[in-house]
């Protein structure tokens, strides 16, 4: 950032780069104060997909240009010091799962059974 900006421009800049990398803006809220971005919700593509790590941390990179240190409240993405990790597990291990469920409710006798 060149000099001081208002608040309106920062957070201006910062629309520009979720933008520009194709965050889907109606699932995240974010405020500036300060040097401090704040950003809560979910943080999805605006074709409704997950990110990627890798595109998460060239996000980071592009709003860390305009100087800000992001505070995330995210449900599905943990960004703190520059390292990014997903929440929530791999998609692969929740579709096992409820596949598990699954045969688990449609068996009759001879079958797993749950504990009600």
């Amino acid at each position: 950032m060149k000099g001081k900006q208002s608040r309106f421009e920062v957070n201006k800049e910062v629309r520009r780069a979720l933008v520009r990398n194709n965050v889907d803006m109606t699932k995240l809220s974010y405020s500036c104060a300060g040097r401090n971005l704040r950003i809560s919700g979910s943080l999805l593509k605006d074709d409704g997909r997950d990110f990627t790590a890798m595109s998460i941390e060239k996000l980071v990179e592009d709003i860390g240009k305009s100087g800000l240190y992001i505070i995330s409240e995210l449900d599905n993405w943990n960004i703190t010091d520059g390292s990014v990790s997903k929440i929530g597990g791999d998609k692969e291990k929740e579709k096992k799962k409820a596949q598990g469920q699954k045969k688990t409710e449609g068996s009759s006798g001879g079958g797993q059974s749950q504990a009600s």
